[in-house]
């Protein structure tokens, strides 16, 4: 059975003892029922919502997610911002000399931009070769650290005229950093010599990502388009890549970083999920919400308070029950926390009155005005401490506005009013801060 047909049915079952089971109030009761099951079940969606939203590995509004990663590791994890990725450009040409601008963008075949950073001109590229072997069609040549990419073709030429087997300009496929091949059919040879060198006319231009994406990231066998420009043949992508873009970290990527970073703190044996579901199932706290200090990482604080989900009210405990719940919760091992190492706090909350006074409302009966406050009571009182979420937001005067606009009377009437005034908010200020509905006018 679904949270909707249980309260239908233990609404109706009341009903039916009010008014008896005749068959003139069937209709009605049905009616009421099915209205006020609907409410109930979205109020304790709200709560769930926000119950999840209090804790780490639960959360989903970023926001929420953000301020209890700041809070629960005193900033020591922060969201990784994204990165730009940078990495070696070969253009290769026919003519010494062209010139190519400052910011002159490649595009890789998936749609990444790339400027190169300043401005270069095509030249004559001379690497020396350590050595050279043919065996049968396949020569391999060493060149320390070339930097190059399959199909750049390169000249090889002796400075000396010594040797003439080698000569001639050849496509090359890479084998590693220091190596490459090249197809020059002859006689099995290996040269060691200090003569011979390879070469082309173009450039290596050092380029950037136009933006911070994990795609921007490019191996050399990856292809570039330089656009419309017919002086240069090739464009190629160094060995070394493309490589150190990123996205910004995700929300979840992070929450899981912090989730870890807690679990490696020695400091807490328990989580803060165990730690909350030991207060509650231990003691007759029902709303319970833990946080730490900025300024001080090992004072810890259990905002603790009982809650009548029925009624939607808070009743503050003694002084002697919070030493009591503070007490039995230390002597609880598995909670992680002894008195030498952390300084303990266990507190109510603090209390703010969210004053509302509405104008013009219509139908302006005592059955609508009812069903306004029950609705604002449900949403705000069910709202968790300042700590845990964006109090200011969740108590804007347009979203207050809202849950008047959606209000509708026993008769199905929906509540419309011309004006609408907030007061209190303004007062949030200290983390264990906590909204509940003061009073509500109307005019």
């Amino acid at each position: 059975m679904n949270n909707f047909d249980r309260h239908s049915n233990n609404i109706k079952a009341r009903l039916v003892k009010i008014l008896g089971n005749a068959s003139t109030h069937s209709l009605a009761i049905n009616d009421i029922a099915s209205y006020n099951a609907q409410v109930l079940s979205q109020i304790e969606l709200t709560q769930t919502n926000l119950q999840n939203q209090r804790f780490l590995a639960t959360a989903t509004d970023e926001n929420a997610i953000l301020n209890k990663i700041k809070e629960i590791s005193n900033n020591r994890v922060s969201r990784k911002n994204g990165t730009y990725g940078t990495g070696i450009v070969i253009v290769q040409s026919d003519t010494v000399g062209i010139e190519l601008a400052s910011g002159t963008e490649f595009i890789s075949e998936d749609d990444y931009v790339y400027e190169s950073r300043i401005a270069y001109t095509t030249q004559t590229i001379v690497m020396p070769i350590s050595t050279i072997e043919r065996s049968g069609d396949i020569t391999t040549v060493k060149i320390l650290n070339h930097g190059l990419s399959n199909d750049i073709e390169i000249d090889i030429y002796d400075t000396a005229s010594s040797n003439t087997t080698f000569i001639g300009t050849f496509p090359i496929t890479i084998v590693d950093g220091d190596y490459f091949t090249i197809e020059n059919a002859g006689d099995d040879e290996v040269y060691t010599g200090s003569t011979l060198q390879a070469k082309f006319i173009g450039a290596k231009i050092s380029v950037i990502s136009q933006t911070q994406e994990d795609g921007v990231n490019k191996s050399y066998y990856d292809t570039l388009i330089l656009g419309s420009n017919e002086d240069i043949t090739g464009v190629f992508i160094g060995y070394s890549g493309i490589a150190g873009g990123s996205s910004i970290e995700t929300i979840s990527a992070l929450q899981e970083r912090c989730l870890r970073y807690i679990n490696e703190q020695q400091f807490v044996a328990g989580s803060r999920a165990e730690q909350k579901y030991w207060i509650e199932q231990n003691t007759k706290s029902n709303f319970t919400y833990i946080y730490r200090t900025i300024t001080s990482y090992n004072n810890i604080y259990f905002v603790v308070s009982q809650f009548d989900k029925v009624n939607l009210t808070f009743t503050d405990f003694t002084t002697n029950e919070i030493n009591a719940m503070k007490s039995s919760f230390l002597e609880n091992s598995n909670n992680g926390f002894h008195e030498s190492a952390n300084t303990i706090n266990f507190i109510n909350p603090n209390f703010v009155n969210i004053n509302i006074a509405i104008g013009g409302l219509s139908p302006a009966t005592e059955d609508m005005k009812e069903q306004v406050r029950i609705n604002l009571k449900a949403y705000i009182n069910a709202l968790p401490i300042n700590n845990e979420i964006d109090l200011f937001a969740a108590l804007s005067l347009d979203y207050l506005k809202l849950i008047v606009s959606d209000t509708y009377d026993s008769a199905d009437n929906k509540a419309t009013f011309s004006t609408m005034s907030v007061s209190g908010v303004d007062i949030i200020a200290n983390k264990q801060d906590k909204p509940i509905v003061g009073t509500i006018t109307f005019s």
